[in-house]
């Protein structure tokens, strides 16, 4: 089964230090992949930080790549570079448009024509987003899984969707995907974090419905106990309903990931 855990990278010299304590962690659990998320400013540490942990730990790693970040040449060049050192993985996002300058015809700005790229210069396993509760962007559900299919079909290989609360949500999802042609792995994904304040405004932004009853629940006298509980839960039902693994976004603290994988028994 998969399952996989996504990190953001470090900032500083120091603390791409401190980070590389956990990945000792990570690395006994044995996940398919750790993803590498990508700041929304240049972040000079994290080439470095993904190629350090590449090589003191037997782990896939798996850089998030925004195909309007940069131009095209620097994209493939990355992309080689990555190819080379046993980087194997890329999670296929397309980026929020920069607002100090318009894109030009150097520039990605499809997602799609980013993979049919990168699927020619070299076998990748390319990772895609999906929402079950739809883009922000997108008018429709059904709209935002036609382009979805546009990347499948484009050669991405599995899909890791948006955090969510209600299972049912995701199971709707699935059964839409899977009627619209999709067959790859779709992974759902887990938010792992015990900060009620963070996962309130990540759920705003995000598009995320959060219910009223569980901001309730988060706010009782011991919402951290009630946060595990109701993870683990979550994660034992889709088990349950047979999904194809978990994805685990853990703002950088991974220790509640390992822990509910732990409890449920999974390890690589």
């Amino acid at each position: 089964m998969h399952f996989s855990f996504e990190m953001f990278p470090p900032q500083s010299h120091q603390q791409h230090i401190e980070f590389m304590s956990m990945f000792e962690d990570i690395d006994f659990m044995k996940p398919n992949f750790i993803s590498i998320g990508q700041s929304p400013i240049e972040n000079i540490y994290r080439d470095a930080f993904i190629f350090d942990v590449k090589q003191k730990f037997n782990l896939n790693i798996c850089p998030h790549l925004t195909c309007v970040s940069m131009s095209k040449d620097k994209l493939v060049e990355l992309v080689k570079k990555y190819w080379e050192k046993d980087i194997h993985y890329i999670l296929a996002l397309r980026g929020d448009f920069p607002k100090d300058h318009a894109l030009s015809n150097d520039h990605f700005i499809y997602t799609k024509d980013f993979i049919k790229v990168l699927k020619n210069i070299a076998p990748f396993e390319i990772i895609v987003a999906g929402y079950p509760e739809k883009h922000p962007e997108i008018a429709t559900i059904e709209e935002d899984i036609l382009h979805l299919k546009q990347k499948i079909d484009a050669g991405a290989t599995a899909i890791i969707t948006q955090f969510f609360f209600d299972n049912d949500a995701f199971l709707k999802y699935r059964d839409q995907v899977e009627k619209a042609g999709i067959h790859v792995p779709l992974i759902p994904g887990i938010i792992s974090m015990t900060n009620i304040e963070k996962i309130k405004k990540l759920s705003e932004r995000c598009n995320v419905d959060m219910p009223i009853w569980l901001i309730e629940k988060f706010q009782t006298i011991n919402p951290v106990k009630y946060i595990e509980e109701f993870l683990l839960k979550q994660c034992d039902v889709l088990l349950k309903e047979g999904v194809k693994g978990l994805h685990f976004y853990t703002l950088n603290d991974p220790s509640l990931s390992i822990k509910i994988c732990k409890e449920l028994g999974i390890r690589g």
